[in-house]
């Protein structure tokens, strides 16, 4: 069985486009601007070493557009393609089958690229791009550059000339969906790729498409922060495909990888930082709040997220005055200040208004309570109380023991069993958590 690099083989081809790039005269990168590819003046040469990125080919689930080894996992989204190619996407599909239908005959162009019948190679059309000066042409020409060297490189040293109907008006280039469009592209490549390892062939494959797009995307979710900002800064700037280089990729290829497996290079030993933290996460998306809906005999009332549990807005920051109906759906414990706390003498003993099995009975004047009445009602209180304490000092304990369990497990993730103990007790802990208020809420209702 040959190397990597007798094995796998694919066009993708950074050096080449970075030389395109740094050849562009001052006219050309105008061009470029105007049509909002400015980024792409930026662009860098990078090497990603092959047994890395044959290993997270590997661990890619083509079906479910998914990045997934062993506890973890990330979705490849549209977006996440748009920030690292930084090519303008709009919403109309790509299908290349369907291209021919496309109203467009190069003849009728002022300066056609390629006559019908003909192919044109990679490097005919460097060279005609960088001796290109019409504004619309020089368009075309690029686009056919940069989607035959970086963004859906095929198996051949020609440009596919199938773009060719979608480049035909380039005021419109920007509202066709490059980027689903690159994404499918990879995933159908990775899929043949996938098929010729399971089929254990000795020869050679040829591989199209953005394959190193899969490799920047995973080592941006690698968490680097703790033990290893200090050895080597990675640039998280966008586009990704233009500031990353190959001491990047080395670095995380050495850090990552898994020692104990002698044979074929493996990796994966790092824990991964959440999304939120990675350049792929989107404003809209709120993955880091959790608020588990507790309710205590009540349709409304819930456990909001820490550190506001359980307490409404109030100038009196010490006192505590917990939002909780029992058996009711409008019974609340009103702030001592408020204007809707019930008229008493008695400054020293505070009365919550709470209905007992049901909606609209009265609570009656505090005057008129008996003196086990108020000692159930003061029992009542200390309860509430007593019950705010515990949950919030649970969501403290949950949170201060889940960075120590990921680091534990990031340092130690070659032990099977520290792994295995993390996932069973961080459920057990949460569900500890959600059913605490439950068995208090049985024992004051005594």
């Amino acid at each position: 069985m040959g190397t990597y690099m007798d094995r796998v083989k694919y066009r993708f081809s950074s050096k080449r486009f970075h030389k395109v790039i740094h050849s562009l005269s001052e006219d050309q990168k105008g061009f470029l601007e105007k049509y909002g590819l400015e980024r792409f003046l930026g662009f860098q040469k990078f090497n990603v070493p092959m047994p890395f990125l044959e290993w997270v080919i590997g661990q890619v689930v083509v079906d479910l557009s998914e990045f997934k080894h062993r506890v973890k996992s990330f979705k490849f989204t549209r977006f996440m393609v748009q920030q690292i190619l930084g090519i303008p996407s709009g919403d109309i599909p790509i299908h290349l089958h369907n291209a021919g239908s496309k109203p467009c005959d190069p003849r009728s162009q002022p300066n056609p690229i390629v006559m019908p019948g003909s192919k044109l190679s990679i490097r005919d059309a460097v060279t005609k791009l960088l001796g290109e000066h019409d504004e619309d042409s020089f368009i075309r020409l690029f686009m056919l550059v940069a989607l035959s060297t970086i963004i859906c490189p095929s198996t051949q040293n020609f440009v596919n000339l199938n773009y060719v109907p979608y480049l035909s008006d380039v005021s419109q280039i920007n509202s066709y969906d490059w980027s689903s469009h690159a994404m499918g592209y990879i995933f159908a490549e990775v899929k043949k790729y996938q098929g010729f390892i399971s089929s254990k062939d000795s020869g050679k494959i040829y591989v199209g498409s953005c394959l190193p797009l899969l490799a920047i995307a995973y080592f941006d979710f690698v968490d680097l922060s703790s033990n290893y900002a200090n050895h080597h800064k990675i640039s998280y700037e966008l586009p990704r495909i233009c500031n990353v280089s190959s001491e990047d990729f080395c670095f995380v290829a050495n850090v990552d990888r898994n020692l104990s497996n002698p044979g074929r290079p493996s990796f994966g030993i790092l824990e991964f930082r959440s999304l939120s933290s990675s350049p792929y996460f989107e404003a809209s998306d709120n993955v880091e709040s959790f608020q588990p809906a507790i309710s205590l005999y009540s349709d409304e009332a819930s456990v909001p997220h820490p550190p506001s549990l359980y307490c409404e807005a109030t100038d009196n920051a010490e006192s505590f005055q917990p939002a909780i109906s029992l058996n009711s759906n409008q019974a609340t414990v009103p702030h001592p200040s408020s204007p809707y706390r019930q008229a008493t003498d008695d400054v020293d003993l505070f009365h919550p208004a709470i209905c007992m099995n049901s909606g609209q009975a009265p609570v009656p004047h505090p005057e008129t309570y008996s003196p086990f009445q108020r000692l159930i009602l003061c029992q009542r209180a200390v309860f509430l109380i007593f019950t705010k304490m515990v949950i919030q000092n649970s969501f403290q304990l949950v949170q201060s023991m889940i960075p120590l369990l990921k680091h534990l497990r990031g340092r130690l993730c070659n032990l099977a069993a520290l792994h295995n103990l993390t996932k069973v007790l961080l459920p057990i802990l949460v569900q500890c958590l959600i059913l605490l208020p439950c068995h208090l809420r049985r024992t004051i209702s005594w």
